[in-house]
């Protein structure tokens, strides 16, 4: 099964009609037969087409099949055996098509492509193409057949009732941007993470399709959290007019709470925090949605007025960098207080519990080989396949690591030098990255299981580092640990076993190098217990 989907434009009005073609795969030659004679009515800028191999990667094509025969004027159906025998084609896109003819929102149009048996089928008492009903594989001439389909339809046009001509330019009237305050995106063209993006619009999508209010999307620091959010809310913005009404965002808003960036040039740079409490984020709301004088309101009843306009408007809400700020009140407001239809996209390195959370982790060698390309453009430099495969393997695909190594590749510095320098544990990208969130951990039983999982080649299981962190007589402190690296996204789990990003390997041996106490206790253990084993 296949769709088409046409823009048909009357002369005279200069208006756009949505033609939605819907067919079964196994007619896939005869379908392409009518393209051909399409052709014509392109030329004279009539209609411009549209089908399924024109899904762009990371779209989900049921949900464009679905969101194009909403937005249709004309649905066309080539009826054929397998078309009737489609469950997809019949139950769905026939039925959805009919209900539309009689509620006089579409006009659907049957082509029958092949000899079949459609008496009394819901279709059966409308105008059929082409010229008396006579299947196109019947006709000497299949191009006569064309023809005449062709002439149906830009008959058709003409015939249209006043109301859709009347809908079709309202329409078009109503579709206004969204009002927002988006930065500007810093990574040029956006690569990868498809199946994120794809899933986040999912849950973003209005009640009932999605019972989700809240979605996060945690990782270590540089792991392209905040280019991803952007990313998606630019996504709404780019195409608003084409997505289904009730989907569409009338606002979106950007919070930030980023304290630090890392620049190539001048290492960790300290950024003035665009808010850091919720009265905070209830001030950008305002100016976005254009709340006049919520500034002189009490404090108290600000949030009030807020939550008020946030359910007369669909509001995409985003906030970057939540691990950063410590007013309670704003996990309160996400998890208690934010109403319906607003959505909100939090980034942050500690994982919360209030949402549906998206981790990230490092980037495919397929899309990490495309960011090193795109980044050495910029930076008019080149990388042999040997130095991007070496750096991907010493990134683990972290994308920040990845633009800062060749950006200190264009300042001058040796690839050999670069590679070496990404496990410094006093480098400014290893700092950026990892410094926090260790230090939040240090001294805990977390730190402890953290330098065993370094002393694994590559992964371990839960057993495994309780026995090497002296925990294994005490399953809950091992358990309560690993749940607090894995909310810290110092660590990925995956089938009940743990491992490292090569990054924070290299960061935390440094730290199991110069952890006298851990070594020495560790030694004692390893000791003890072949004592044990001589004399048992």
């Amino acid at each position: 099964m296949a769709i088409y989907n046409l823009k048909l434009k009357v002369k005279d009005a200069a208006l756009s009609f949505e033609v939605f073609i819907s067919y079964s795969h196994q007619d896939g030659e005869l379908r392409q037969q009518l393209d051909v004679h399409l052709a014509t009515l392109e030329r004279q800028n009539k209609i411009t087409a549209w089908h399924d191999r024109a899904v762009e990667a990371g779209q989900e094509w049921e949900y464009e099949i679905r969101k194009h025969l909403e937005a249709a004027h004309i649905i066309l159906l080539l009826i054929s055996p397998d078309f009737l025998a489609s469950k997809h084609c019949y139950d769905q896109e026939l039925q959805r098509a009919m209900e539309k003819h009689e509620a006089r929102t579409a006009a659907v149009l049957p082509i029958i492509l092949r000899p079949v048996y459609w008496n009394n089928t819901p279709f059966s008492k409308l105008q059929v193409l082409p010229k008396d009903g006579k299947a196109v594989t019947r006709w000497n001439n299949q191009d006569e057949a064309f023809v005449s389909i062709i002439e149906g339809i830009d008959k058709a046009i003409q015939n249209l009732p006043h109301s859709l001509h009347q809908k079709s330019f309202t329409n078009r009237l109503k579709v206004c941007q969204p009002r927002h305050n988006l930065p500007q995106p810093d990574y040029g063209k956006f690569i990868g993470r498809e199946e994120e993006q794809l899933k986040i619009k999912e849950k973003l999508r209005p009640y009932p399709k999605s019972v989700h209010s809240v979605i996060t999307i945690d990782g270590i620091g540089g792991i392209g959290k905040s280019a991803l959010a952007l990313e998606v809310s630019l996504s709404f913005l780019r195409n608003h007019e084409n997505l289904l009404p009730e989907e569409r965002f009338d606002a979106i808003v950007w919070t930030s709470a980023k304290r630090t960036s890392l620049k190539v040039g001048a290492g960790i740079v300290h950024r003035k925090q665009v808010f850091q409490t919720l009265d905070d984020i209830c001030q950008t709301l305002a100016v976005v949605l254009q709340i006049e004088n919520l500034s002189d309101s009490q404090k108290s009843s600000r949030l009030e007025i807020i939550c008020q306009k946030l359910t007369q408007n669909r509001t995409l809400l985003i906030i970057d960098n939540l691990e950063t700020v410590d007013d309670p009140a704003v996990i309160e407001f996400l998890q208690d207080l934010l109403p319906a239809p607003t959505k909100a996209i939090v980034t942050t390195r500690h994982r919360i519990d209030v949402a549906f959370p998206i981790r990230l982790r490092g980037m495919s060698w397929p899309d990490a080989e495309l960011l090193i390309q795109q980044e050495c453009e910029k930076k008019e430099v080149s990388l042999s396949k040997e130095h991007q495969h070496s750096l991907y393997k010493r990134t683990g695909g972290v994308p920040l690591a990845t633009v800062w190594s060749i950006g200190q590749f264009g300042f001058g510095y040796p690839m050999n030098m670069i590679l070496k320098r990404l496990g410094n544990h006093s480098g400014d990208l290893t700092k950026f990255c990892f410094q926090a969130a260790v230090d939040h951990i240090r001294g805990k039983a977390a730190y402890t299981l953290l330098l065993s999982l370094a002393l694994c080649k590559d992964e371990a299981d839960r057993d495994e580092l309780g026995y090497i962190a002296n925990l294994a007589d005490n399953e809950w402190d091992r358990d309560d640990a690993l749940v607090e690296l894995d909310k810290l996204s110092l660590i990925n789990k995956e089938s009940g076993r743990f491992s490292l990003l090569p990054l924070t390997r290299e960061y935390i041996s440094y730290e199991l190098e110069n952890d006298f106490v851990f070594l020495m206790q560790l030694l004692f253990g390893l000791f003890f217990i072949t004592l044990l084993e001589i004399y048992s």
